[in-house]
């Protein structure tokens, strides 16, 4: 069976001519979900007319993708910044955006690619009422007050919060987990099953090229330890087709994500209503990026050289872009708005989860679950529970330093629960069939030369004389499989996974 995809991205766009109000698109939209049995929580936007005048509300986190454009007497909001530059027909790029945007591969705040676009701001009630917007009880990212508690006490605490979170958030109807390797989704799987919830899919994707891992292996194994029916999906060849769908979808938002579509087709075929996401968890519990060299330079306010450390090495990014351009969106700009980015973080308990969440998760992992998933099925996030989140985000880093702060967390809330690794190794991945990518390759240089895309974006002498170097660095872990480009190989393992997608986006945005 094969499934069509059309965006269901919504948007209405007002223009006032004189007395008159003109409207375009959907008045009224309700996307996402909010959980009356819990307060209203959830991730959702939601906006409607009032008069002449549109209302928008949104959750809390800003999680749910929204973006408005205010000019004068014209006024539009939307799920898509795409749709929403199509209707506006907003053309003057953020220049600072665009140069932080190519270096980490999401947007800052509420930034988007265009001045006059943003991203609608964290719980916030947005009102037009015809020459101007109003914003109000918008929530801001300051930090929580730390809270003085012991690694066992926290622990317990987050077990139980978290447990509750999942069994408030549970749902009549088709449901489906999708399973990693790692921690974030066991912890939902055990707390329903804990629950008696047991879900109708367990399913895993395989792991994308570039980065090869065990996460199949080890989510099987794991759903025949709890005698659970188990999927493992497989990644279509169309490697260049599901990027160019993926930044439809996501509104050219995002760097990745692409590998997420068969996942997509796999819900509609089973007709999967309501999907759990683990989104945030390892940025809130597992101490990831705590490590080293971040968590230091936070604590001793040196964030220009914080910054260089997210932004890295400018790989091949001065040679993709036309010259003009990487002049343009060059490195000073991009390390000056980070580096404003980072300020709003310094004072948090756990100044690393606070900018990675507030700007990594919202601006850019969030697109997978509610640009992608949601087009077939209600995604349901038990990590952004309130009490859950703002528990997490009071604790002090340290006490997540060693990144087994969830697991033991599991450990103790499950007793019951199969001693299966979390880990996911490369080493022992399937490596992607060579035919595979001499397809991308094909269809890649078909996709460079038609005259309608030769644009001043990407300098074309990058993309197509040593093309073959860039499919390699995409396949990089391949030379064993038959890779059709062998000596480039070596030098492609030098350039790090980063660099690699912003160079693989760059070639197809």
């Amino acid at each position: 069976m094969s499934v069509c995809f059309t965006s269901k991205s919504h948007g209405v766009f007002v223009e006032r001519r004189g007395d008159q109000f003109h409207r375009r698109g959907v008045e009224h939209a309700n996307c996402g979900y909010a959980s009356p049995e819990d307060g209203g929580q959830g991730v959702y936007l939601r906006w409607w007319a009032e008069g002449n005048s549109i209302v928008a509300e949104n959750d809390r986190y800003g999680i749910h993708p929204g973006f408005y454009f205010a000019d004068g007497g014209r006024f539009g909001i939307a799920t898509s910044v795409a749709e929403l530059q199509t209707m506006s027909a907003a053309s003057t790029l953020d220049d600072a955006a665009m140069a932080v945007f190519l270096r980490l591969g999401y947007y800052l705040g509420n930034d988007t690619p265009f001045q006059q676009i943003r991203a609608v701001p964290p719980g916030c009630r947005l009102v037009w009422s015809g020459n101007k917007v109003q914003l109000s009880n918008v929530r801001p990212c300051d930090p929580p007050k730390l809270l003085d508690i012991s690694r066992q006490e926290a622990s317990s605490k987050y077990g139980r919060l978290f447990q509750e979170s999942v069994e408030s958030l549970h749902r009549n109807g088709t449901s489906g987990v999708p399973l990693s390797g790692g921690q974030d989704s066991r912890h939902i799987l055990l707390a329903l099953m804990e629950a008696g919830k047991t879900p109708d899919f367990t399913v895993t994707l395989e792991s994308p090229c570039p980065r090869p891992g065990t996460d199949a292996q080890i989510a099987s194994e794991l759903a025949r330890r709890l005698s659970l029916p188990h999927t493992v999906v497989a990644q279509t060849p169309d490697r260049l087709g599901r990027e160019l769908r993926k930044n439809e979808l996501t509104g050219f938002c995002a760097d990745e994500h692409a590998w997420f579509l068969p996942m997509l087709q796999f819900y509609a075929e089973h007709g999967i209503q309501h999907s759990w996401d683990g989104i945030a968890g390892d940025i809130l519990s597992s101490g990831i990026y705590l490590e080293g060299k971040p968590l230091a330079l936070f604590r001793s306010c040196r964030l220009e050289e914080l910054a260089d450390f997210f932004l890295m090495e400018e790989g091949y990014l001065q040679k993709s872009l036309g010259s003009e351009l990487y002049d343009r969106w060059n490195r000073n700009l991009a390390r000056r708005r980070l580096v404003t980015e980072l300020e709003r973080h310094v004072s948090a308990p756990n100044p690393v989860a606070s900018f990675l969440f507030w700007n990594r998760v919202r601006r850019e992992l969030a697109l997978a679950p509610w640009g992608l998933l949601a087009q077939q099925s209600t995604v349901l996030a038990p990590f952004l529970n309130d009490r859950v989140f703002d528990f997490l985000m009071s604790l002090p880093a340290e006490i997540m330093i060693d990144q087994k702060f969830h697991m033991d967390t599991m450990r103790h809330m499950y007793p019951w629960m199969p001693d299966v690794p979390f880990d996911s190794d490369p080493k022992g991945a399937t490596l992607e069939k060579s035919a595979t990518t001499r397809r991308f390759c094909r269809e890649l240089a078909t996709y460079a030369v038609v005259p309608a895309r030769r644009q001043k974006l990407v300098n074309r002498s990058f993309l197509l004389p040593p093309f073959n170097e860039r499919i390699c660095r995409s396949n990089f872990w391949h030379k064993s499989a038959g890779c059709p480009f062998p000596n480039h190989c070596a030098a492609a393992t030098r350039k790090s996974p980063r660099q690699r997608h912003v160079c693989n986006m760059l070639t197809v945005g």
